[in-house]
């Protein structure tokens, strides 16, 4: 059963296309965790949890016999060969036939068998964000509130492949969503490098505040991720992913900082031949999606010479069971 995924290879000259859709409904709770806890702040995020819709594509096509992802990764992989014999193996042929040996087996094992993916997810999260007590940190009554309502959306784009144990992947990642958050003033009393790494509280205020993320993404998946059927009744997924966080609001125009996160999910599948080449596979899981976005700005020195920083930071959890369908074809 697991050799169907190297059906593209096999039918490299028969088949035009090749690859798969899907198509899944994840109920996730939104869980936020509170900067402010330092300075003796109970600020209760209370979101409700939310449906969010996922909607995916996994292809390949052939032209001339071969398949894009293999000319694509071939292509790389050539010029990552030139420029390595080039610079670091220069006069050494044997270090040289090494390189040409791994990037042959990486073609073989990946390109051949990999596909472009696409995927997009999609929700809408309602709730507010309370003081519980120590509001006079943020210039506010305790009980203070916010009313959070906010599209939040994600969207992977991939190259991936594999054998029957299992597919691997690299691409890019981004994540939208806003919500009031809070906007800190410190004064340091440690930086590094322009950032704060300790410091005390001069000020802060919530306010609503737009987060999005742009990342490098690295992944593994069990072959049924694009509706593959495999001799486990299991599934899982891992993705780990680092990359630049843009942070808006009314005290922060536009800030650049770091972001990244992990995201894995779990579960059971069931895989139904259609015909010949063709597959569909139901899963039922849990997923988890953590990702952490921070901004820290030096804005100037107070009258001792000690820097002065703007921070804005986000630390979420979303998390909860799914079920998506794949049609592999």
């Amino acid at each position: 059963m697991a050799n169907i995924f190297i059906i593209n290879s096999a039918f490299a000259g028969e088949k035009a296309f090749g690859g798969s859709i899907g198509t899944e409904v994840w109920y996730s709770a939104w869980e936020c965790e509170n900067q402010w806890d330092k300075v003796g702040v109970n600020l209760d995020y209370n979101i409700e949890p939310a449906f969010i819709y996922g909607y995916s594509t996994s292809f390949n096509f052939v032209k001339d016999k071969k398949l894009i992802t293999g000319v694509a990764l071939d292509m790389l992989t050539s010029a990552m060969e030139y420029e390595t014999n080039e610079n670091a193996f220069a006069g050494n042929s044997h270090d040289q036939g090494a390189y040409r040996k791994i990037r042959a087996n990486i073609c073989q094992n990946i390109g051949e068998n990999g596909y472009f993916h696409i995927a997009i997810m999609h929700g809408k999260f309602e709730g507010e964000v309370r003081v519980e007590n120590g509001g006079s940190a943020l210039g506010v009554p305790d009980g203070t509130s916010w009313d959070l309502e906010t599209e939040w959306f994600k969207a992977d784009v991939m190259f991936m492949g594999g054998s029957k144990e299992g597919m691997a992947g690299i691409g890019f990642r981004y994540i939208s969503y806003s919500k009031p958050e809070t906007t800190s003033i410190f004064v340091a009393t440690g930086s590094e490098e322009g950032l704060m790494v300790s410091g005390d509280l001069i000020s802060g205020e919530v306010v609503e505040t737009k987060f999005d993320g742009y990342y490098l993404v690295l992944g593994i998946w069990d072959n049924s991720f694009i509706g593959l059927p495999t001799d486990s009744w299991l599934f899982y997924d891992f993705k780990a992913f680092l990359g630049v966080a843009k942070i808006k609001n009314e005290l922060i125009d536009k800030s650049d900082g770091f972001g990244g996160g992990i995201e894995g999910a779990l579960g059971i599948k069931y895989s139904y031949r259609i015909s010949k080449n063709s597959w569909i596979t139901a899963k039922l899981g849990y997923r988890a999606l953590y990702n952490k976005m921070s901004v820290s700005d030096k804005i100037t020195e107070d009258e001792n010479g000690n820097e002065v920083f703007r921070i804005s930071e986000t630390i979420d959890l979303w998390h909860g069971p799914f079920f998506g369908i794949n049609l592999y074809f």
